[in-house]
């Protein structure tokens, strides 16, 4: 075992979102915490080539997760994530506890052409926290910019994990 201090992500990152590209991809054993991210990693140059942040995987038509990371998107003022087949992590359940304080809460299958009718999207991961997703493939979301829901979400984690 190995130990080395943590690095955040890059101010840039929050204060502008991210892309993200959508893969066809089923992990297998979904609902397991493991270490293989063979597919994100043989892959990595097309995120270079697309200047994407991590890919978005869909299964049959269903989005699922980032390569290393839980998905929610904002329609209106619900909060929507996928439910099955994906990781329940922890930051992913804390994200929730913390939303639901202030909108509807809805954990269900998205499907792909749903994504695109999103006003706001984000990615959680414990390394990550809150990420904003400003585009998906080709396609912006609330016109490219981070928006509010997901900016008071991001402070409101952040609030509360400096404590922890």
């Amino acid at each position: 075992m190995l130990t080395e201090k943590l690095h955040g992500l890059s101010n840039n990152i929050y204060n502008n979102g991210v892309k993200l590209i959508t893969q066809k991809f089923l992990r297998s054993l979904p609902e397991i915490k493991s270490t293989n991210y063979l597919e994100a990693i043989s892959k990595k140059q097309q995120l270079k080539k697309e200047g994407a942040f991590e890919f978005l995987f869909i299964n049959n038509d269903e989005v699922l997760e980032s390569s290393t990371g839980n998905f929610f998107m904002f329609l209106k003022n619900e909060l929507v994530t996928p439910r099955e087949n994906i990781l329940h992590g922890v930051t992913r359940d804390f994200v929730l506890k913390i939303a639901s304080k202030k909108f509807k809460i809805k954990e269900r299958k998205i499907s792909k052409k749903e994504l695109f009718l999103a006003n706001e999207c984000f990615i959680t991961g414990s390394h990550k926290e809150i990420v904003p997703v400003v585009q998906i493939d080709n396609k912006k979301i609330n016109d490219g910019k981070v928006g509010p829901k997901t900016k008071n979400l991001m402070k409101e984690f952040r609030q509360a994990t400096k404590t922890i």
